[in-house]
């Protein structure tokens, strides 16, 4: 029964493709970091996480790096495998900073059912996925900018053949950003001050169509899914402790960051409230070891979590970091783990179709491990 339900849920989810909160995989960020502080990270530079919030963050990221993050969305028992997964790997050389990055939103399995065969014929999966490639450079010591190109798509496979297919055709989109930066170097106490803002316009390209059609209703349905054009603008503040020595491991940065995201095009997508998403973050690093982090978010309606009755969610996480020089090694080889916890509603909405539906977990889980070699491998 759970399967059919499922698939009853799959089918009012991708049969709408019209429906905006189903691009989701498009705009939900996966990087634990990010996410435990509010997904404010639009003037955050040298992340590679920078590839879903501004391409121009990712134009001071050292070395090399590569990461793998997975987000749930399982708040409702008959959802129990849905969950966001992204790969992201980013390369620095002596011209621009280069970074890729793929992101799926997994539906789950589901009976493959026709008319004559309710009990299934086969199984199937469905999801959304997107592949980006980015770019970005610093134009001397304030201003970096970037460019980025996306595919959205989604898809609908089965192993024995259902009522219910889909065809579609992807969505191309550009996403261009800039950051301003000042630095100040306080050498009597070793502490640096650094203040960014960034701006960034997203999803402007071409649209998702599909072709729906339900074999035993002879019903075949041609529509284009409208993709969020959104502009998202932040700031952010560090404050590192530099080591007396000028080469051990940094004692202590904290992190503010602050950030909202508008959606531009909310009247072609009949959003008429919630169109803005407001984050907070706090992030504090001790001896390039250890980070916790805390953060707020308001949520728009075209969130990944829209709370039936508050729209600020509260989050949480932290990182933990290994530095293989600390076991004697001579090389800037780092492993790290990264979590976020975020606080859901008792009751989220699912769609506008079904509304609210009560929610069976009080906290919702994001992880990522990561390799970062951070040294010029190009020269």
């Amino acid at each position: 029964m759970r399967h059919a339900f499922r698939f009853l849920a799959l089918a009012t989810l991708l049969g709408s493709v019209t429906a905006f909160s189903q691009t989701l995989a498009l705009d939900t960020p996966t990087d634990p970091r990010s996410v435990a502080m509010g997904e404010s990270f639009a003037a955050v530079p040298g992340t590679p996480a920078a590839l879903m919030y501004n391409p121009a963050g990712v134009a001071r990221v050292k070395g090399l790096s590569a990461s793998y993050a997975q987000r749930q969305y399982n708040w409702i028992s008959w959802m129990d495998e849905r969950r966001y997964q992204s790969v992201t790997v980013t390369v620095k050389t002596p011209i621009v900073t280069l970074g890729a990055m793929y992101e799926r939103d997994y539906y789950g399995d589901f009976n493959a059912t026709t008319a004559y065969s309710p009990d299934g014929t086969g199984t199937g999966k469905a999801y959304d996925h997107l592949l980006g490639l980015g770019a970005g450079i610093s134009l001397g010591e304030h201003w970096d900018i970037g460019l980025a190109g996306k595919m959205f798509d989604r898809v609908v496979s089965n192993s024995g053949g259902s009522d219910f297919s889909l065809e579609t055709t992807p969505a191309f989109m550009v996403d261009a950003g800039v950051i301003y930066r000042l630095y100040r170097e306080a050498a009597e106490n070793h502490y640096d001050e650094t203040f960014t803002a960034g701006l960034s316009v997203q999803n402007i390209g071409t649209e998702l169509t599909g072709r729906f059609s339900v074999r035993t209703l002879a019903m075949i349905s041609t529509v284009a899914t409208t993709m969020p054009r959104y502009l998202r603008v932040g700031v952010a503040y560090a404050l590192t402790k530099q080591p007396a020595e000028g080469t051990g491991l940094v004692p202590f940065q904290l992190l503010l960051t602050g950030g909202a995201r508008y959606l531009m095009n909310w009247a072609a997508l009949g959003m008429t409230r919630n169109r803005v998403g407001v984050g907070f973050g706090a992030d504090g690093l001790i001896y390039e070891l250890l980070s916790l982090r805390l953060g707020v978010q308001k949520i728009p309606d075209n969130s990944v979590y829209v709370p039936a009755t508050n729209d600020w969610t509260l989050r949480f996480g932290a990182g933990l970091s290994f530095p293989f020089r600390l076991v004697g090694l001579d090389t800037p080889l780092i492993l790290q783990g990264e979590y976020a916890a975020i606080a859901v509603d008792d009751y989220l909405m699912f769609t506008d179709y079904i509304g609210p539906r009560p929610t069976t977990k009080s906290l919702l889980h994001d992880f990522s491990i990561s390799l970062r070699y951070e040294a010029d491998l190009i020269h």
